[in-house]
């Protein structure tokens, strides 16, 4: 689970052959957080948690009956990520003023990085610079760790480009619409 909030819920149910309230903990990267004491049995519970700063989490609920017999849920892990993706260099080819022309195919090598929760999507946005809307060519990630897109300007004219990008959290980044002629 990746999010951009640091408020969060945690829900579950317990359910016990005799008790009717248990004691239930939640427990982030294995130290106690909050326990409810009167959990009824059979009943959706939420644990709601505020502030938990950006990073990567695992989290269990561990609930004991009166006799103290006990049991753990599973282990789940969630991601903050509060930071945008890095778009840290765009390069093109061919790159030189004589050898762009109309029905050349301009190859694009992106380097994005993410620190949170990696990155997802990473689209090159292209148009000629009097057109309202950009095309879209999506950039697909090579074993380099690099992301690849193309586009043939089909007249002379000068182009304009920009790349978008977006991590598992939500977070995005858009480049600054850089001239091509």
């Amino acid at each position: 689970y990746n999010t951009t909030s640091q408020n969060i819920s945690f829900s579950f149910n317990v359910t016990d052959n005799l008790a009717k309230q248990l004691n239930c903990s939640i427990f982030i990267n294995t130290a106690l957080n909050t326990t409810n004491s009167s959990t009824l049995n059979g009943t959706n519970t939420t644990f709601m948690l505020h502030n938990i700063t950006e990073g990567i989490y695992n989290w269990n609920i561990t609930c004991k009956d009166e006799a103290q017999n006990s049991n753990t849920s599973e282990t789940r892990n969630f991601t903050i990520d509060l930071t945008l993706p890095s778009i840290n260099t765009i390069t093109f080819s061919p790159n030189s003023t004589d050898d762009i022309d109309p029905n050349v195919l301009l190859n694009f090598t992106i380097n994005i990085t993410d620190n949170g929760s990696a990155v997802k999507t990473v689209v090159l946005q292209y148009k000629q610079s009097g057109a309202g809307i950009f095309t879209n060519a999506t950039a697909r990630l090579d074993s380099d760790g690099l992301y690849y897109s193309n586009f043939t300007p089909n007249i002379a004219d000068i182009w304009q480009y920009k790349v978008y990008a977006s991590d598992y959290a939500g977070n995005n980044d858009t480049s600054n619409i850089i001239n091509i002629s």
